[in-house]
């Protein structure tokens, strides 16, 4: 059987008429808590951090795109984690789409595309609540959008690999609480990875979340380096990786 990404778009377009005949109880994570985040760190804990740190950038601006990085993942993830777990077990919805011509390839390329969407709708929303209190200055910043999609993708298809092999969902909550967080915090996005000893700079680096940081902060401030392709050539790798892999552990896991 062949694979059709207008069947990987059909799944994609059934989440999406979800989403949107739900997307009021949505307004929460997409808004409201970047919004607390950015004003309570940026504005509060910012007051106390040395700006000598930061290159004479301003704290708020600093972790903004880091914010926006972070969003993307969180919301990619949960599409792809808690969203992909109950489609496949508890509602058992999978099973119904697989008894149509759709193959698994095309129903999970289908999810973690919608994935990605929502990484890209959560960089919109929190782009806006960030540019609306100044944190964000240069015209390059609506390029973080885009960029969310490869953001949210990779992080999908990282979520796809841990879903394929979560025994039950209360497993997801582990992989919120013992990776997802501790990354987010540990990734650059509040403070510069350099600033932390040198024996964990590798570690941090290895972490997916690390160079989505650092790719959306150097085009926010238009700190187009070497560095930015070494960042943007990560965040491919891992997606790399993990596309086939969540593909292959999928097809373990539905196909009997």
């Amino acid at each position: 059987m062949g694979f059709s990404l207008v069947m990987a778009y059909r799944m994609w377009q059934r989440n999406r008429d979800v989403f949107f005949r739900l997307w009021k109880s949505n307004l929460g994570g997409l808004l409201v808590e970047p919004l607390f985040l950015l004003v309570a760190v940026g504005f509060g804990f910012g007051s106390l951090v040395d700006q000598s740190i930061l290159d004479g950038e301003s704290y708020g601006r600093f972790i903004a795109p880091g914010v926006i990085a972070g969003y993307a993942m969180f919301h990619s993830t949960g599409e792809c984690t808690w969203g992909t777990f109950l489609r496949m077990v508890n509602q058992r919805t999978f099973q119904g789409i697989l008894a149509t011509p759709m193959s698994v390839d095309e129903l999970i390329t289908g999810e973690m595309l919608w994935g990605a969407t929502k990484a890209v709708i959560s960089c919109a929303a929190v782009l806006a609540t960030a540019a609306a209190f100044g944190l964000v200055a240069s015209p390059y910043a609506a390029l973080l959008v885009p960029l969310g999609f490869l953001v949210g993708f990779m992080f999908s298809a990282l979520s796809i690999c841990f879903t394929a092999v979560a025994p039950s969902i209360n497993v997801i909550e582990s992989f919120y609480t013992l990776f997802l967080s501790p990354m987010f915090f540990f990734s650059g996005a509040f403070y510069p990875v350099s600033a932390m000893p040198g024996p964990i700079q590798p570690v941090v680096w290895a972490l997916p979340l690390t160079p989505a940081v650092q790719l959306m902060r150097s085009v926010a401030m238009e700190e187009f380096t070497l560095a930015t392709l070494g960042s943007l050539a990560l965040v491919l790798a891992w997606t790399a990786v993990c596309l086939p892999l969540g593909l292959w552990l999928m097809r373990r896991r539905l196909v009997k």
